[in-house]
């Protein structure tokens, strides 16, 4: 029997578990901004006892064999496809297009279409009218039915991972008009990387074509 999909499900669980890994020691805000304070302590921490490992592991090899195994243990259930599904008994009525992620029910990735319409909206709502913080295509997806029990952090890897869109990490944004209007600085997608993107606003013809006179 061939060993093709053993190596995948050790990869598809080592990618899990990395991406488990990061989250845990980089947690985002609601606004989908680094917790600069709880990641400093947390990557400190985790810092503190990886070199406690490795310090254990040079003096007795038996710890890097032991940590060995466990990652490959975790690797391979995490890489379950099986575990991966929800059963169709546990899901909530009308979830069949549902999927999971890190053991939280979520809903399936929009279409394309759908996605770029909604960013482009986001964006028609700044001043700017030329980007979209994803914190503001989150909360519109999320009223018109999409992106159920997502975070930034799941829409950022659709739009960046999925489709090749490149995120800006900080980009500042006036929103609302008037004496209403603030500013905020969050990750964002420009709407110049969307494909086939048209230019924000189109410049008023000034010049007129010249009529041919009637013979």
């Amino acid at each position: 029997m061939k060993a093709g999909w053993r190596v995948r499900r050790f990869a598809d669980g080592s990618t899990l578990l990395r991406k488990r890994i990061g989250r845990a020691f980089v947690p985002l805000d609601s606004g989908g901004e680094v917790r600069m304070v709880a990641s400093g302590v947390r990557i400190g921490g985790g810092l503190l006892l990886g070199n406690g490992v490795l310090t254990a592991a040079h003096h007795s090899p038996v710890w890097m064999v032991g940590g060995t195994c466990a990652w490959a243990w975790a690797a391979w259930r995490a890489g379950d496809p099986k575990a991966a599904q929800p059963k169709a008994e546990d899901l909530p009525e009308g979830a069949s297009d549902a999927q999971q992620d890190d053991g939280e029910l979520i809903q399936a990735d929009p279409e394309p279409a759908v996605l770029w319409d909604l960013i482009r909206r986001a964006a028609a709502l700044t001043k700017q009218r030329t980007s979209a913080h994803l914190q503001a295509v989150l909360e519109l997806g999320q009223i018109e039915g999409e992106f159920d029990g997502w975070d930034v952090s799941d829409l950022r890897e659709l739009i960046e991972v999925t489709h090749g869109v490149p995120i800006v990490e900080k980009k500042k944004l006036t929103i609302g008009i008037g004496d209403h209007a603030r500013d905020q600085t969050r990750m964002a997608v420009l709407l110049e990387h969307l494909p086939d993107a048209a230019p924000a606003t189109a410049p008023l013809a000034t010049t007129q074509q010249p009529v041919e006179a009637a013979a």
